[in-house]
C-alpha cells in the first residue's frame, strides 16, 4: 500500500468510526468491509432510509452474498441521492478488498457525508427565515459535492473578519492577504497553512497565538504549522481526520474535510 492509500485508510477508518455506527468498528478498511455490511450501514447512517435491508445477506457466510452485498452497495451509491461517480467499480472489487478502488468509493461516501453536514449548518443559520436565493444556490451546489462553494464560504468568512475586525494579524512582516483566499483546495500555498489559521482566527479571534507561528520557509517549518492549525481546531471542538502531511502535500481530499471542519465551528 502506498504512503497515500495508507493516510487515506486511517483517515476512512476514522470517519466511519466516528459516525457511530451500532456494534461497528473497523480496524482496517480493506478487510472489515468486504463483506458490505458496514459500509451498508454506513450508507445507511450517512442518508437513513436510503438502504432497503431486506435485500441486504445478513449473514454472507460466503462469497456469493458477500458480492451481493457489495454489488447493492454500488447500485445504491450510482442511484439517488448519492449519485456517486463508480465507473468500472463493480462488487467484486470491493470483496476483493481493491485498495483503490474501494477508497474512491469511501471518499464519495464521505464527501456526501460532509456536504450534507454544511447544508444543515446553512439551514441552522437561516432558520425559519426565507432563505435567499444565494443560499438556495449553495445548498444545490453542495448537494451535488460543489468544492467552489466550500472556498466560497471559506473566502467570504475571512474576509468578512477582516472588513469586521479592521486588523490583520502579523507574522514576521509577512502579508497575510495575500493568503486570505484560495481558488480550489490545491492552492500550494495552503502548505503553509496560514490560511488554515486565518480561518481559524475569523471563527475566533482569541484562539491563534501568532507568535507560535513561523513563516513556513522550508518543510519542518510548514508541519510546525500544520500542527499547530490541526491542534487549534481539535481545541475549539471540531471533527478533524487529515495529519500535517496531508496539509504539506497538499492533499486536496483531505484539506477539503478539514476547511469543512472549520466551517462548521462557525456555525
Amino acid at each position: 500500500m502506498s504512503k497515500d492509500e495508507d493516510r487515506l485508510e486511517r483517515a476512512f477508518r476514522m470517519w466511519i468510526n466516528s459516525i457511530g455506527l451500532k456494534g461497528v468498528y473497523i480496524q482496517n478498511l480493506f478487510r472489515d468491509c468486504r463483506n458490505g455490511i458496514v459500509l451498508l450501514k454506513t450508507l445507511d447512517k450517512v442518508v437513513p432510509g436510503s438502504v432497503g435491508w431486506v435485500r441486504v445477506e445478513r449473514r454472507p457466510t460466503n462469497k456469493f452474498k458477500k458480492i451481493s452485498n457489495c454489488n447493492l452497495l454500488i447500485e445504491l451509491g450510482k442511484s439517488a441521492p448519492f449519485n456517486f461517480s463508480l465507473v468500472n467499480i463493480d462488487g467484486r472489487n470491493i470483496e476483493e478488498g481493491h485498495k483503490k478502488l474501494t477508497l474512491a468509493l469511501v471518499w464519495q461516501m464521505m464527501r456526501h457525508h460532509v456536504c450534507l453536514f454544511l447544508q444543515m449548518i446553512i439551514n441552522k443559520k437561516v432558520g425559519g427565515k426565507q432563505s435567499s436565493q444565494d443560499t438556495q444556490k449553495m445548498k444545490r451546489m453542495l448537494s451535488n459535492g460543489g468544492d467552489s462553494v466550500i472556498v466560497e464560504w471559506a473566502n467570504s468568512t475571512i474576509e468578512k473578519a477582516l472588513k469586521k475586525r479592521n486588523r490583520l494579524p502579523e507574522i514576521n512582516g509577512i502579508n497575510l492577504r495575500h493568503v486570505s483566499k484560495i481558488r480550489t483546495f490545491k492552492d500550494l500555498h495552503l502548505r503553509k497553512s496560514f490560511y488554515f489559521l486565518m480561518l481559524l482566527w475569523a471563527v475566533d479571534q482569541q484562539v491563534i497565538d501568532w507568535d507560535l507561528v513561523t513563516v513556513g520557509d522550508n518543510e519542518e517549518q510548514c508541519k510546525l504549522n500544520a500542527r499547530y492549525s490541526i491542534s487549534v481546531s481539535r481545541k475549539l471542538g471540531a471533527t478533524v481526520f487529515l495529519l500535517p502531511e496531508d496539509i504539506t502535500e497538499v492533499n486536496a481530499k483531505m484539506i477539503m474535510t478539514f476547511i469543512s471542519a472549520i466551517l462548521a465551528l462557525g456555525g
